[in-house]
């Protein structure tokens, strides 16, 4: 009974997206490649014009392993997000 009640008045907290992504994703070290910023994995190649600007520097691609062809998001080696990439 009292675990009812309290669980009635309780905020119920939800991971966000960007959360789930961080914890559901695997992650790979790559870098971006000269001339156009490209990310290639497992024999795909993903792109995004926010790869530009980080050209030949390393970002961390996550994805889900069993469907690579659905595109990763790509972040900094420091955490921040830069986009998805198809």
């Amino acid at each position: 009974d009292a675990f009812a009640a309290s669980y009635q008045v309780s905020p119920i907290r939800r991971a966000t997206p960007a959360q789930q992504r961080m914890w559901l994703l695997a992650s790979e070290l790559t870098t971006a490649r000269k001339p156009d910023g490209a990310v290639h994995l497992f024999g795909n190649r993903y792109w995004t014009e926010a790869l530009i600007e980080q050209m030949g520097r390393k970002v961390v691609a996550r994805f889900d392993p069993d469907a690579l062809h659905e595109g990763v998001h790509l972040y900094r080696p420091d955490g921040a997000y830069l986009a998805f990439a198809a």
